[in-house]
């Protein structure tokens, strides 16, 4: 049986992506809020490896949201629509 186990970056694209899709710029903004927020919280957590990777974690989702908030504002979007992977010929 095959087991994948995500890497920090994939657990933040991919949660921060499906979450983003549909809001709005408004809405996108207090998502930046959160994630900025949640990263000084994570921050005040001892300096243990569990810890770490939460940080790290939180760190990567603040990116995330802040590079979507840029683009839904630099492309002038109603709502975040991400992008759609390139179809593979078959």
């Amino acid at each position: 049986m095959l087991i994948y186990e995500y890497l920090p970056h994939e657990l933040a694209r991919l949660g921060v992506v499906a979450k983003a899709a549909g809001l709005d710029r408004h809405q996108v903004a207090v998502q930046v809020r959160l994630a900025q927020e949640r990263g000084g919280s994570a921050r005040m957590l001892p300096a243990v490896r569990h810890h770490l990777s939460e940080l790290l974690i939180a760190e990567l989702r603040r990116l995330r949201w802040e590079r979507i908030a840029h683009l839904v504002g630099e492309e002038r979007m109603l709502v975040y629509s991400p992008p759609r992977p390139p179809c593979r010929p078959v």
